[in-house]
């Protein structure tokens, strides 16, 4: 997915497939500002993520991506945990691939 025409909120689950086609790439800041989103769910079918696809995405308390060897950070565009936490203040649960983690503030 290359680009989303209209602001983003609540729940957003990314699709696994758009017309028969599966999804595999999520653009560099994809979800950029869309700071009305609230949870987001990426599929495993996603094998490419771009740097800040959740930049400016503050509201985020829930994170579902597959295991893709990426510093979570890197998502939201910022590179050191700490500032990840300090940006991050809604965020209460990461899954990855099934397995849920609970970040440690």
């Amino acid at each position: 997915i290359h680009s989303i025409k209209y602001p983003l909120s609540g729940d957003v689950i990314v699709p696994s497939t758009i017309d028969g086609v599966t999804i595999t790439s999520l653009a560099t800041n994809l979800f950029q500002n869309h700071s009305g989103i609230t949870s987001i769910v990426i599929p495993n079918t996603i094998t490419i993520m771009g740097n800040s696809i959740l930049n400016g995405c503050l509201n985020v308390s829930s994170l579902t991506i597959p295991y893709l060897n990426t510093h979570i950070g890197e998502l939201f565009g910022v590179t050191e945990y700490a500032s990840l936490y300090n940006i991050l203040t809604d965020l209460e649960t990461i899954t990855i691939s099934g397995e849920t983690v609970i970040p440690n503030y």
